[in-house]
């Protein structure tokens, strides 16, 4: 089937700014700009005309490029110009290109995110928290990559948070214990 050329990854609350859609779709049509030279392309500020332009970048990308979009945490995003409503979300796709998100449920605008995906027919994947043994296969193996490990003490504390079922949770609580404890590492 090819290879991909172009992966965009966003991730919705890692900083202050990527909650906002108008910035999120900018930034998006900016890099589909520099990487497919679109230099005829304009990159409005006006958010109705920026999805709409959106759709025309994605059209401009060529046949023979396979572009994936990585959406995380769709349902953080500022509620503002409507983006829960998914508006600026095109309905269909060109076939070199794919959008994955991710969501938790959650009620929007007398909708949720995930009812209006599938109200569109998108392929869904629902994950489960992460089971107590891999939880500790995450805690005791991921540090390693840096040549660092805890103690036993410190991965029955880590466990016992029953927010590290989420292996988002835990990654982050494990990359910021490396910083803030160099010592246990």
């Amino acid at each position: 089937r090819g290879y991909i050329s172009f992966v965009m990854g966003h991730f919705i609350g890692a900083g202050p700014r990527s909650t906002n859609l108008r910035i999120m779709l900018k930034r998006f049509c900016l890099a589909l700009k520099e990487r497919f030279s679109l230099d005829d392309m304009e990159i409005p500020d006006d958010v109705e005309k920026l999805s709409q332009n959106f759709n025309k970048f994605l059209n401009a990308i060529p046949d023979y490029e396979k572009v994936v979009f990585v959406i995380d945490a769709l349902n953080q995003l500022d509620k503002t110009y409507r983006a829960h409503q998914l508006h600026w979300l095109p309905r269909k796709l060109p076939h070199n290109v794919k959008i994955i998100m991710s969501c938790i449920e959650g009620e929007s605008e007398g909708n949720s995110i995930i009812d209006i995906l599938r109200g569109r027919n998108c392929s869904e994947l629902q994950l489960e928290s992460l089971e107590a043994e891999e939880r500790f296969r995450i805690v005791t193996e991921v540090p390693s990559l840096s040549a660092k490990s805890l103690d036993a003490e410190q991965v029955d504390l880590l466990l016992s948070n029953p927010a590290t079922g989420n292996p988002l949770y835990l990654l982050v609580a494990l990359e910021e214990m490396r910083f803030l404890l160099p010592e246990a590492f």
